[in-house]
């Protein structure tokens, strides 16, 4: 007899819940010991009181929802001196911003647009991330000439609008890469200029010193480099299988989406965009990174991206995914003490050791311990004689599993895609115009970055116009620093179009097959290039061309 004054009772509790849900300014504390966790749907946000959404999206996820909605509309976020939106611990959980436009004005390192952390089956959809100001120089060049040494420099002078470097620098303020004043992308024959000499001479314009009689670009052309230190847009901080979709970024800084260990974590449709001119600006930007499109770390399994779009010029790698290295002061048997580092070593995980002259070995870990002077002693399964000098590394721990599948990138000053873990996929994308390789795979030590790649497939890409400055190896490119670290790399089936630093180089490497690759060489070869072969190989064995 009291089931109907049951089920209205039910009812009226599920309107109220949905009431409190919905309201912007409720107190967390007090409501967590109101509402019972529910996965509804919940709106939130207010573009004309932007200061109240932090607050807000933390009290839906504490008050129990897990599909929480910003109501669309332009969010120009205050200045918090800290990262504004916080995920901590947060599972299952989506935060959909289809129509919402996020805009930092707080652009200093470290105060990042979105921070999730310790994040599970977390998914964040839909917005368009942006900040106030650009983090870049751009500049065009009004004047070319030659010193009484034979030696050339260049007046250039930034747009209005865009950042202008102080008038008593002494030279540039970093790494400075060229633009055509056609095409808008990085121009053909030029790498990088670190830190030229440079002099204020008036009117706006800086005169840049150059070490060579002769310059690949000239008036009209524009000069670009990195400015500020930009926070990221996203960063993904010890996340497990989070999904960051249909996202686009713009006015970037080093790395907008960023990734520290954890693993599985998804990257889906997401655009690096170019952005507004800045205000008061006649020209429309050039460059859509300071750095990195995307920069991950220690990951396992590592990183999948697909679907998705670079554009604009990019001041470093696309695309990089890698481990780190540790050093190794001194072994003995079956252990070695080791520098504190970020290899992620780790008892039951493999260590991968090698080093310049040749040595490449790897062991399970048994037993690590903490030396208290800045080092560890590791112990491994089996005595491997270990050289002091050599680079330590956890294969588990360098992106490891990492899928880069149909995206279109490029216009890069360095690499496309930079990859350093094993069982690694690269299928299906377009990429144009890196100033070194479209495809790079294998360690660098003196990034102190892992680690040799084993067991990867590098299918059905098409790579043009890459090798732009003429130096950085060839647009599929395997790599090692001396030992024989790379295994079974497959690349195959690739389209490679007008590469004017070679086609395919693989070096350092023990099994590996080509097949299948189409190849059309440039032509006409501009004058300051140097022919390079279409497939090349070096110190490697086991190499089976198709």
């Amino acid at each position: 007899m009291y089931r109907f004054p049951v089920i209205l009772m039910m009812i009226l509790l599920c309107m109220g819940l949905c009431s409190v849900m919905t309201i912007g300014d409720i107190n967390a504390k007090s409501a967590r010991h109101r509402v019972k966790p529910s996965s509804g749907k919940v709106e939130v946000g207010n573009p004309k009181t932007p200061e109240t959404l932090p607050q807000e999206i933390e009290d839906a996820y504490a008050n129990g929802a897990r599909f929480i909605v910003i109501r669309p509309g332009v969010y120009l976020l205050p200045k918090l001196g800290h990262p504004v939106f916080t995920l901590q611990g947060w599972t299952d959980a989506t935060l959909s911003a289809y129509g919402c436009t996020m805009i930092l004005q707080d652009t200093d390192g470290g105060h990042d647009l979105f921070d999730l952390r310790d994040c599970t089956n977390v998914t964040l959809q839909g917005p368009v991330l942006s900040q106030n100001v650009v983090t870049f120089y751009q500049g065009r060049v009004v004047d070319v000439g030659q010193d009484a040494n034979g030696k050339a420099w260049c007046d250039w002078k930034p747009d209005k609008g865009y950042p202008m470097p102080p008038e008593n620098a002494t030279q540039f303020p970093g790494g400075a890469n060229v633009v055509d004043r056609r095409t808008r992308m990085l121009k053909l024959g030029n790498g990088d200029f670190w830190s030229p000499p440079m002099k204020y001479t008036g009117n706006g314009v800086f005169r840049i010193q150059f070490n060579q009689p002769k310059l690949n670009f000239g008036v009209g052309d524009w000069i670009v480099g990195r400015y500020g230190n930009a926070p990221f847009k996203v960063f993904l901080e010890h996340c497990r299988n989070c999904t960051i979709k249909d996202v686009t970024m713009m006015r970037n800084g080093f790395a907008p989406l960023r990734e520290d260990r954890g693993g599985g974590n998804h990257i889906l449709h997401c655009i690096w965009a170019l952005g507004p001119k800045p205000e008061g600006a006649t020209e429309a930007p050039l460059v859509t990174n300071a750095a990195d499109g995307i920069h991950s770390t220690g990951a396992n399994p590592g990183t999948d991206l697909e679907d998705c779009v670079f554009k604009g010029v990019f001041l470093d790698d696309c695309i990089a995914i890698h481990g780190n290295f540790q050093t190794v002061k001194s072994a003995t048997g079956d252990t070695m003490v080791v520098e504190n580092g970020y290899a992620g070593l780790k008892v039951g995980d493999p260590a991968r050791i090698s080093d310049n002259k040749g040595f490449f070995a790897q062991a399970l870990v048994t037993a690590i311990k903490p030396n208290g002077d800045n080092t560890l002693t590791v112990t491994l399964n089996q005595s491997v004689n270990v050289p002091a000098g050599a680079k330590v590394s956890n294969p588990d721990a360098d992106g490891q599993g990492c899928k880069v599948i149909g995206c279109r990138l490029g216009d890069t000053r360095s690499r496309g895609i930079l990859i350093k873990g094993s069982n690694c996929v690269i299928k299906d994308n377009v990429i144009v115009g890196c100033g070194m390789s479209a495809i790079s795979l294998g360690p660098e030590y003196y990034w102190n970055e892992a680690d040799y790649v084993w067991n990867a497939k590098v299918e059905g890409n098409t790579l043009r116009d890459n090798g732009i400055s003429g130096y950085g190896g060839a647009a599929i490119y395997v790599h090692g620093d001396g030992a024989m670290g790379n295994r079974e790399i497959i690349i195959r089936n690739n389209r490679l179009i007008s590469n004017y630093d070679g086609d395919i180089h693989v070096e350092w490497t023990d099994g590996a097959i080509i097949e299948g690759n189409r190849i059309q060489d440039p032509n006409p070869l501009p004058t300051f290039f140097t022919k390079q072969p279409d497939i090349s190989i070096e110190h490697s064995l086991n190499i089976t061309q198709k």
